[in-house]
């Protein structure tokens, strides 16, 4: 019998800009006077930081319904420049000062991001989005909370996660291995912890499953633990050498 290809990990148990303005920038780019690719990214990191602070506003004034509005305007803003290949490299600090959370690949053909909806009391809501390179000179997006179809009342959706770390593994035939961590928040003390495996295939990004367990391969490792603010160690990690994953004890 072949054996399947693999990354071997050890599960280890340890105690211890307004749009026009944007859509400006982006148009001139096919034009003659070609408008450098760090001025795009300035217009758009303006735009979706002016878009988190509006939200951050909203929600210290209390007014749910305004906030609400302002995180789906947020979504729909950064689905409108996910498709510019620049972003994928753009650091959009004023974006990240502002409250969003933006991990990458090494390689810089994947990111995620993410921001709190600040729409929950002590259980965190989230929005999130990867973008990847989908080769062909096309980056394509997924929104991975979407909300509800018509006709749907959501309660699939859950709370979201945070999107806090993406690692870039090999295996031994030359796949390329995304490791995307994030971190469910449900109250002051509880969390969960997940890490995904996926992979760019045919301009796709797709789960990769390549955690062994004793009976079935996985895309998707989670564990949820009971914990205090603050408290260290308590989330899925990889090692320095990228061959062990230190999971919480349960």
């Amino acid at each position: 019998m072949m054996r399947p290809e693999l990354v071997f990990f050890s599960v280890l148990f340890c105690s211890t800009v307004s749009l026009s303005d944007a859509s400006q920038a982006q148009a001139q780019t096919t034009g003659t006077n070609v408008v450098k690719k760090e001025q795009v990214g300035s217009a758009i990191d303006s735009a979706l930081s002016k878009d988190l602070i509006k939200l951050t506003n909203k929600s210290t004034d209390g007014d749910y319904a305004a906030t609400e509005k302002a995180s789906n305007e947020l979504a729909k803003r950064l689905m409108q420049f996910l498709p510019n290949k620049s972003m994928l490299t753009d650091p959009l600090q004023k974006s990240k000062d502002a409250g969003l959370q933006i991990v990458s690949s090494s390689d810089h053909k994947l990111r995620y991001y993410t921001y709190d909806t600040n729409t929950g009391g002590t259980m965190h809501f989230f929005e999130a989005f990867s973008q990847y390179d989908a080769g062909g000179g096309k980056v394509k997006f997924q929104r991975l909370y979407p909300p509800p179809a018509p006709g749907e009342d959501g309660s699939d959706r859950g709370c979201g996660a945070m999107y806090t770390q993406l690692e870039t593994v090999k295996t031994n035939k030359g796949r390329t291995i995304y490791l995307a961590f994030d971190t469910a928040v449900f109250d002051g003390m509880d969390r969960a912890y997940s890490i995904h495996a996926v992979e760019i295939v045919n301009g796709k990004l797709v789960p990769a499953k390549i955690f062994k367990t004793t009976t079935k391969l996985l895309d998707e490792i989670s564990c949820a633990v009971h914990a205090g603010y603050g408290e260290e160690g308590q989330e899925i990690s990889l090692t320095e050498k990228g061959k062990e994953l230190l999971n919480p004890p349960i």
